[in-house]
């Protein structure tokens, strides 16, 4: 598995934690497709109390924190996690193509995982599900920001306007002249750079391009390489700040014949323009 892999192939102590575990709360249906909204949002929230209370364990007991997962709804209960334990010193540096900012009443699809952000902020009018109500926790937006965002709704940028969140789309790549000077100003942003606060790094692999990851649900084109994602890796963890890590929407049930058939319809693509 992966731990045992870490152990030796990179010298690692690694304790394993447990998975969060689905079966104690689905009632005995098969999987999460077969509820509606409100029954997916209740197992969501279940989850994430459990994940929380894992992570918060861990980094209690200083260990550096890895969460491998479905989709990226997991990030609210593993930072969560972490800002039990490093309340408002805590950075968060979100990873992703998406925003993952809106509320039950801006999203169109009502799908959890574009929202755990605006969760952690406290952006909701009121909590989705009483299964939440372990939430007690809330990132400030100034203790966040963005890499690689290309594909937002339009009251996603909202949002993150109203709430001056620092974000560098694929855009300031390019403009700010490659992605060590957006690294080194995002650090600074932070105050991550030398190990001043600790740092939680949340990964969407759809941040890298369509054309290099398709085993994600949500694609879109224009993204990093896997080149550029591992310098953000390597900077974050020389930064001497890291201390919890999430990787999410890595699907290896999508097969090579469902991949074929998205490279010939439409998948989002934004090629160098600021989403604002």
């Amino acid at each position: 598995g992966i731990a045992e892999t870490l152990r030796k192939n990179l010298g690692i102590k690694v304790e394993d934690y447990g998975d969060v575990s689905k079966g104690q709360v689905l009632n005995n249906k098969e999987g999460l497709r077969e509820l509606g909204v409100n029954e997916r949002m209740k197992v969501v929230g279940k989850l994430n109390e459990q994940l929380s209370h894992l992570v918060h364990k861990a980094s209690k007991e200083s260990q550096q924190t890895l969460v491998i997962g479905g989709d990226h709804s997991l990030g609210t209960g593993s930072i969560h996690g972490q800002l039990l334990t490093h309340g408002d010193d805590l950075k968060v540096l979100w990873i992703d193509a998406h925003a993952d900012i809106n509320t039950p009443l801006s999203s169109s699809s009502g799908n959890y995982h574009g929202m755990p952000v605006a969760h952690l902020m406290g952006l909701f009018d009121s909590s989705p599900s009483p299964d939440f109500q372990w939430l007690s926790k809330r990132l400030k937006p100034s203790n966040l920001v963005y890499i690689g965002i290309r594909d937002l709704d339009p009251a996603e940028r909202m949002t993150i306007q109203q709430n001056d969140i620092r974000y560098y789309s694929m855009f300031d790549l390019i403009h700010m002249g490659g992605l060590r000077n957006v690294v080194d100003d995002a650090f600074d942003y932070l105050k991550v750079s030398k190990g001043q606060s600790p740092l939680h790094v949340s990964f969407d692999v759809d941040v890298l391009d369509a054309d290099s990851m398709q085993l994600t649900g949500t694609p879109v084109r224009n993204g990093l390489s896997f080149r550029e994602a591992n310098y953000i890796m390597q900077r974050a963890y020389r930064s001497s700040s890291l201390v919890g890590l999430d990787i999410a929407e890595f699907n290896p049930m999508i097969d090579e014949s469902a991949t074929s058939q998205r490279d010939h319809k439409e998948i989002p693509g934004f090629s160098t323009e600021t989403p604002m």
